[in-house]
């Protein structure tokens, strides 16, 4: 019998010895679990944060497509701006050729007027008071200028260069 109670005794110390580690062990496991929990709910959080970051991120990416596309217009439009003011500048510059044309031309008949209002006053073989000549041929040959018309003219040129200014202006 003491063998018998020996092996008793011996077996209730393996079942303590069993009983603590089984408390050993699920203390660890609970830990453990706790420990995977509290991870898993990082990780959720986490990922959580990216996905947000991620429709963020798409977000961005669609306006700065449409940003784009609208800077893309407004270079378009700035060229075009940019080759109307290109064709305005020259439409003036030919305009004012042309207005300074037409003012040289009245200028000039204005002055030849002024000759031939001398030349009225020439005499039959008696000198030019103004230049001494005894003729002046070439006064006879000058054709006529439509001073009207002309006038006419430089003021459509001049209304057309003070438009083109302010076109170029705005």
């Amino acid at each position: 019998m003491q063998q018998f109670q020996a092996l008793l005794q011996e077996s209730e110390h393996e079942i303590e010895d069993f009983s603590m580690q089984k408390e050993s062990i699920a203390s660890c496991l609970e830990t453990d679990v706790e420990d995977q929990i509290s991870r898993m709910h990082e990780h959720k959080d986490a990922l959580f944060a990216l996905i947000q970051l991620a429709k963020s991120l798409n977000q961005s990416h669609a306006t700065l497509r449409v940003n784009e596309a609208e800077l893309s217009d407004k270079k378009h439009q700035l060229q075009q701006q940019r080759e109307n003011l290109i064709e305005l500048k020259n439409q003036g510059k030919q305009l004012l050729t042309e207005e300074t044309d037409l003012k040289t031309l009245i200028k000039q008949d204005s002055l030849l007027r002024s000759v031939q209002d001398l030349q009225l006053q020439l005499e039959e073989d008696k000198p030019c008071p103004l230049c001494g000549s005894l003729s002046h041929p070439a006064i006879n040959d000058r054709p006529k200028l439509d001073i009207e018309s002309t006038e006419q003219r430089l003021n459509a040129k001049s209304e057309a260069l003070e438009k083109s200014v302010v076109n170029t202006k705005n």
